[in-house]
């Protein structure tokens, strides 16, 4: 049998595809581990990490949604909506004062958010 091996600009390009397939068909874990082998690369997409954090965190797996929001804020550190994303899950999951830091930092780069009063009560009226 012979194998026929992709060169790496080509992992590199469908590897958002891919992911964005799997998020789609609600598979976060095959979303994860083809960008992971897409990264392996040298694809990175903050895009794909928030949305793979918001498909963690619609399936109520929250540390993996915080895991996929952290890796959009490497890529994107002014991603307002995966600090959101970040603050939400702690406190989905019992966790809220851990959420303070990330709903401040979501207020500060999205200062006209629609639920800011809805953060700002979540983090005592800051």
């Amino acid at each position: 049998m012979v194998k026929f091996g992709w060169p790496s600009i080509a992992r590199t390009e469908v590897s958002g595809d891919a992911a964005s397939l799997y998020i789609q068909a609600r598979n976060p874990v095959e979303a994860e581990n083809v960008l992971a082998a897409g990264a392996d690369h040298g694809f990175q997409s903050a895009r794909h990490y928030y949305s793979l954090g918001a498909a963690y965190y619609k399936k109520k797996m929250y540390d993996r949604a915080v895991a996929a929001y952290m890796q959009c804020l490497e890529q994107k550190p002014t991603h307002a909506n995966a600090e959101r994303g970040i603050g939400l899950s702690p406190e989905k999951a019992g966790k809220g004062p851990e959420a303070a830091a990330h709903f401040r930092k979501y207020l500060e780069l999205k200062p006209d958010a629609r639920d800011r009063e809805r953060i700002l009560e979540a983090i005592g009226g800051d």
